[in-house]
């Protein structure tokens, strides 16, 4: 058996072939000759585990299988993980380990030590033995989360954490990030529209809520540590219904270049427009109904809005323009 799993036929004869294959080369990869002393049987992997410790070799996994072969005790075995541990060290690595501590006074110093974790934690979370999230972790809770799904360098979503709860969310792939007010509610969204604009929005606190992939409660000895949990079909972002529970959203303009135009709303209805160049206000539209009614113009520049234009239904569609100055 080899991590509680038995070994098929033909791995066997491969971990055999290339164990036989290991003293010929004085060069071999310190991780590969760690990985030929686990598929080894129990007499072999004990000779190899033990010249590994001579040569002085490093690697996390080694402290597990030291502590099963009894090259180390307990207390040994556990100041050797976290002196791995404390850097970063993959979740896999953490549950075997974590498992194979029997006595009170391991268990209680590993609890302690994951209680106030500092470092990174790494999981595999398709099983295609490369680890995909990554998460950072301050005083044992989620500072920062990062998973790359297909390890193909563009993460599919990020997030910042105040002690384990989200603050921020930001899905790259998909040109949203999220802000969080009470969480799970969400207070501000920047995404882009149907039309691909930039659309940036904000909400009252605890109107609309959106749970990205949370911190779960993860079971160790003796302990709670939060670990991630990824949810692969995550609720999507509806730009409709984030809008009828928005306060405001702010959107480009193609009146001006650098011009921006904040609408003000009431249950998801647009009240009031407000026009920016380059942060200075030119422009405000005042709606009755959600409908466009008068837009009053800064044409020069003088903070006097000297132009009125007045909206109304077009039902010849003549496309007429009022205006008073």
């Amino acid at each position: 058996l080899w991590n509680g799993r038995e070994i098929p036929p033909d791995v066997r004869r491969i971990a055999d072939f290339f164990i036989a294959s290991v003293p010929r080369y004085a060069d071999t990869d310190s991780e590969l000759q760690l990985y030929a002393a686990l598929f080894a049987n129990d007499e072999e992997r004990f000779r190899m585990l033990k010249a590994y410790q001579a040569k002085n070799m490093r690697h996390p996994l080694f402290a597990s299988a030291a502590l099963k072969a009894g090259l180390m005790t307990q207390k040994e075995a556990l100041e050797y993980f976290i002196s791995f541990a404390d850097t970063s060290i993959s979740l896999e690595n953490l549950e075997s380990f974590a498992v194979l501590l029997t006595e009170d006074d391991a268990k209680s110093f590993l609890s302690e030590y994951l209680t106030a974790y500092n470092g990174i934690l790494t999981a595999d979370t398709d099983g295609d033995l490369d680890a995909n999230l990554f998460v950072g972790y301050l005083r044992g809770r989620p500072q920062s989360l990062r998973w790359d799904k297909d390890n193909d360098g563009i993460d599919d979503w990020t997030a910042v954490c105040d002690f384990g709860v989200p603050q921020t969310v930001v899905i790259p792939k998909e040109k949203i990030e999220i802000g969080y007010g009470t969480y799970p509610y969400i207070t501000k969204v920047t995404m882009q529209n149907s039309e691909g604009h930039a659309l940036f929005i904000a909400l009252a606190d605890e109107q609309f809520s959106w749970t990205p992939p949370l911190p779960q409660l993860k079971e160790n000895p003796g302990c709670d540590f939060y670990v991630p949990q990824v949810r692969l079909n995550l609720l999507q972002i509806d730009e409709s219904q984030i809008l009828s529970a928005a306060l405001s959203y702010d959107i480009d303009s193609a009146e001006y270049s650098g011009a921006k135009i904040h609408f003000s709303l009431l249950n998801g209805i647009p009240q009031t427009a407000d026009y920016t160049r380059d942060g200075k206000l030119y422009a405000q539209t005042f709606f009755e109904n959600g409908l466009p009614v008068t837009r009053t113009v800064d044409k020069d520049g003088d903070r006097i809005f000297e132009t009125t234009e007045t909206y109304g239904y077009d039902i010849d569609n003549k496309m007429n323009v009022t205006e008073a100055e």
